[in-house]
């Protein structure tokens, strides 16, 4: 049965939920702790969400939907901040720990801190593109769209009319018929892979164009 909540404060909600978290055998960030912060080094929000995205694809369920879960409702709670007093920073700064954590010892964990807020803070603005490069074979044309990139639409091929006999349509059929079960699966496993190469491919762009524009303006401060 459902437990029921109504009678306890929002806090003590809070600290059951993040009892529960810390209570697990692994946190939802799996192995990857240590690539998700390494992350921060990119030197723009841009390309530290890109690889955010990337690494949270990667994780095993049913952590990954946890944790895409968690943070559209960690969203949700910090859009009425208005009213509960509640910013995404001390959102992250409250549950940056319980759902991130790695088996180094105390003292790092401690050294790490600031840095799973920063992330946290920056996974739970970003939680709708996160969610959405999560879901199989779903967002690449929204994000090429968004990227100006336009994925040109699946060809089709009208075979013109021929003069056969019933053995050569059935033998023909049949061969069509392996030839596009072929394709079939060959066009599933591209459309899994194309998201991830596509965030990928978008961030060394967005890399390139950050170099660019840093060296153009080093170059007008010494012009």
């Amino acid at each position: 049965d459902d437990a029921d909540l109504s009678d306890l404060s929002p806090a003590a909600c809070t600290g059951i939920l993040t009892e529960y978290f810390k209570e697990l055998p692994e946190p939802l960030t799996g192995t990857l702790y240590e690539p998700l912060l390494e992350s921060l080094r990119h030197p723009t929000e841009a390309l530290q969400v890109s690889e955010a995205k990337a690494l949270v694809r990667q994780l095993p369920e049913p952590g990954r939907s946890t944790l895409v879960y968690m943070l559209r409702f960690l969203s949700g709670v910090a859009h009425y901040d208005a009213f509960n007093q509640t910013s995404t920073r001390a959102l992250a700064q409250h549950f940056a720990q319980p759902l991130m954590w790695s088996q180094a010892p105390g003292y790092r964990q401690l050294k790490e801190a600031s840095d799973k807020v920063k992330l946290f803070k920056l996974m739970i603005e970003a939680h709708a593109d996160i969610a959405e490069a999560c879901v199989p074979n779903q967002g690449v044309r929204s994000r090429a769209a968004r990227a100006g990139v336009a994925p040109e639409a699946p060809l089709v091929v009208d075979p013109s009319p021929g003069t056969t006999t019933p053995g050569k349509t059935a033998a023909i059929s049949q061969q069509s018929s392996a030839e596009a079960n072929s394709a079939a699966s060959a066009y599933r496993e591209m459309v899994h892979t194309l998201p991830p190469v596509f965030d990928e491919g978008m961030a060394a762009v967005k890399q390139l164009t950050a170099s660019n524009e840093a060296l153009a303006g080093l170059l007008a401060r010494i012009g």
